[in-house]
């Protein structure tokens, strides 16, 4: 009993042993199994993720080639512009110097130009505004479903680009409304067109130390074309706002005057801001000229404010002052009525010339 008994207990042993061992080994390879099955899934989710990657940068290259084309095709139209105002100019300084036939006939050539020049600022800007505004539908889009930061930053500097996009073509819009608008004499109160520029300007971001001033003389009365002298006062001291002196040890303000003289009246505008250098002196007055880096794109507010005061047979300078002081006049008429007068005779002197 004890001899077979021994044997029972090492039969037993033995068939227990094998069994574990067993069981050992299957669980040693559904655990391999499942660490295999899961490295796979890991990588097939790192190569979705790539694939991901890859087509939004593919997706913002193809935006930003967009936005380059946009650009390049706005840049051409400015120049384009540039090139066939250039072109009425010269043709003008040519007529002054011939017989009085070809004064008429270049004066002819010269208003067609214009006509087309201004026929073609207003339809470029309009024909442009179309994919401008989709543009930046496009971007606000963006804003809200990109959460890569390198792209986000990216479409917030787009979006800044088509704002500074939409501000030229607007003011080439004002281009064409003070070249083909007909005059309209009114009663014009300087004081309310003046608060109402002041309220819009408010809204920007300017300095609690700097301080506005306005000064109107009590014979002024102006009969002229309102939106032309706003836009006059306008330009004038928007510039004299943008451009205070930053130093912190400079008090920055902004005179304006505006006063009678003779049958004129005339706004003086001045400030202490950074001033305009000897250079930019001469052609300030011109388009597409920016007399500093902080202008805005295309340079066209002081062109607006010599195209508005001539169209109201006025005139604007830059006055020279001392200690870095800057002061813009401009002198209209107070009256509308001979200007308007003399534009029916040339028109039909134009009429009757064609």
């Amino acid at each position: 009993a004890s001899l077979y008994q021994s044997k029972y207990i090492s039969l037993k042993d033995s068939i227990y042993s094998g069994e574990l061992i067993k069981n050992l080994a299957k669980v040693q390879t559904n655990y391999e199994e499942r660490v295999n099955i899961k490295t796979i899934a890991e990588k097939n989710e790192i190569l979705r993720l790539n694939e991901e990657v890859i087509k939004r940068q593919r997706q913002q290259a193809i935006f930003i080639f967009a936005i380059a084309l946009l650009i390049l095709g706005l840049a051409t139209a400015l120049m384009w512009a540039g090139k066939l105002q250039r072109k009425a100019n010269r043709l003008l300084t040519e007529s002054r110097a011939n017989l009085a036939r070809k004064v008429d006939e270049r004066t002819a050539e010269l208003l067609q130009a214009n006509k087309e020049l201004d026929h073609f600022i207003y339809k470029t800007s309009h024909d442009i505004r179309g994919p401008l505004a989709t543009f930046k539908g496009l971007c606000m889009l963006a804003l809200t479903d990109i959460k890569d930061p390198v792209g986000l930053g990216l479409v917030k500097m787009l979006d800044v680009t088509a704002d500074k996009l939409n501000t030229i073509l607007s003011r080439l819009l004002i281009v064409n409304q003070i070249n083909t608008t007909a005059l309209k004499p009114e009663l014009i109160n300087l004081e309310a067109c003046i608060g109402e520029i002041m309220v819009v300007e408010r809204k920007k971001i300017l300095p609690s130390r700097l301080t506005f001033q306005y000064e109107i003389d009590k014979d002024v009365v102006l009969t002229s074309d309102n939106n032309l002298v706003r836009i006059v006062l306008e330009n004038l001291i928007d510039n004299s706002l943008k451009f205070y002196d930053q130093s912190v040890r400079v008090d920055p303000f902004v005179q304006v005057k505006i006063w009678k003289e003779n049958d004129s009246i005339l706004f003086a505008v001045t400030d202490n801001g950074i001033g305009i250098d000897e250079d930019s002196r001469k052609n300030i007055f011109q388009m597409f000229v920016r007399a500093s880096e902080r202008s805005q794109p295309g340079g066209i507010g002081l062109y607006l404010c010599r195209l508005a005061a001539e169209k109201l047979g006025g005139s604007i300078e830059l006055v020279a002052m001392p200690e870095k002081l800057t002061r813009f006049l401009v002198s209209i008429p107070n009256s509308l009525a001979p200007i308007t007068i003399a534009s029916l005779e040339k028109e039909k002197d134009t009429a009757k010339g064609v």
